[in-house]
């Protein structure tokens, strides 16, 4: 609330020489600061040393409060901190900066501090994970040339606890339509992990199939 001049301008927009009575008036302007409190996940990248593999990590903070537009903030539900696994090599104290998604103008806190425990590494396998499609901007219809091709498997490296707990129901495998045409062609899967203890990579990299109207 503050006070503020009154000014008189023409029908054109230029600002006139006249006095006005009262020359002010009293205006309260209203203002908000949309914020929503998210999780906070942290993403290995590359490969542990010596064949170990990531047992736990424990934060000392589990979410975080971002500020932005309510049409920026309804899109976030996560906060994704990367950290770089080819230092690890023993159980260790890391600290790593929260990084602001585009759109969020600050967070509540800037850091995050974790204690990581390791352990040895073993290969496992999730099988039939389902195949989905997203952006049919087009309406397209399509057939698969292989019909064995509605499921992937999941190839997955990880402590033998963390392997344990691994359902189909933690990957979303997928292609993108949005820039297909019509015809017979191969599409690259996409995965999508919720468990980022675990590293999986798709044991089917391509399908093909026959687009249609």
């Amino acid at each position: 609330t503050q006070e503020a001049p009154i000014v008189a301008y023409d029908q054109d927009g230029n600002k006139m020489n006249v006095d006005i009575i009262p020359s002010s008036v009293q205006v309260s302007v209203g203002v908000t600061s949309p914020n929503k409190t998210v999780a906070i996940e942290i993403v290995p990248n590359g490969d542990i040393p010596n064949g170990k593999a990531i047992e736990s990590i424990t934060l000392d903070q589990q979410t975080v409060t971002i500020f932005g537009k309510d049409s920026v903030l309804q899109s976030i539900d996560t906060i994704q901190v990367p950290i770089d696994a080819t230092t690890l090599t023993a159980d260790t104290s890391l600290v790593a900066d929260i990084p602001l998604p585009t759109g969020v103008k600050k967070t509540s806190i800037s850091r995050v501090n974790m204690q990581i425990t390791l352990g040895d590494g073993v290969q496992g396998r999730v099988e039939d994970v389902f195949i989905q499609f997203i952006n049919n901007v087009n309406g397209y219809r399509f057939t698969l040339v292989n019909p064995q091709d509605t499921v992937t498997g999941i190839d997955l490296f990880g402590t033998q606890a963390n392997i344990d707990n691994v359902t189909s129901d933690d990957f979303y495998v997928y292609f993108d339509m949005s820039k297909l045409e019509e015809g017979e062609q191969d599409v690259t899967l996409l995965l999508r992990s919720y468990k980022p203890l675990v590293k999986a990579s798709l044991v089917k990299q391509t399908i093909r199939i026959n687009v249609v109207k």
